[in-house]
């Protein structure tokens, strides 16, 4: 089986989208369980609002745009863009957090693995040259 651009693509965008949607919707249901393993506990509805939303709900909404991006050829190129946006700048902030705060603990560590991973299979179909189809 040839690795073409298109199959790189929708890989990294469905890997992308459900690991953004596992998260996501942990975050909108549970935030409370989900967040103390790292040591958060969020207190009184301000909290948890702010957690439903921008642990929930952000990325549930990112991961309904790549697994569109990945079902959609004309959306795909954006898809990728967002997804080395979103998981390299995650990425970046938990290298600056390892270092300026020291290395996190293995839940942490595996999250880091997740977007990393993403952001370099993202980056490798953008890197693919997309193969032209014959008329």
């Amino acid at each position: 089986m040839e690795l073409t651009q298109d199959r790189l693509a929708r890989f990294a965008l469905v890997v992308a989208g459900l690991v953004l949607l596992l998260v996501g919707l942990r975050g909108l249901v549970t935030p409370r369980t989900f967040l103390a393993p790292v040591g958060l506990r969020p207190v009184g509805a301000p909290a948890m609002s702010e957690m439903r939303a921008s642990v929930g709900g952000k990325d549930v909404g990112m991961a309904i745009f790549f697994l569109c991006a990945a079902a959609t050829p004309h959306l795909r190129v954006a898809g990728l863009v967002a997804v080395v946006a979103y998981m390299g700048g995650v990425t970046v902030g938990r290298l600056v957090s390892a270092v300026v705060d020291g290395v996190p603990n293995v839940l942490v560590a595996s999250f880091f693995l997740a977007e990393v991973s993403a952001a370099t299979l993202a980056l490798a179909a953008l890197a693919v040259p997309a193969t032209r189809r014959s008329p």
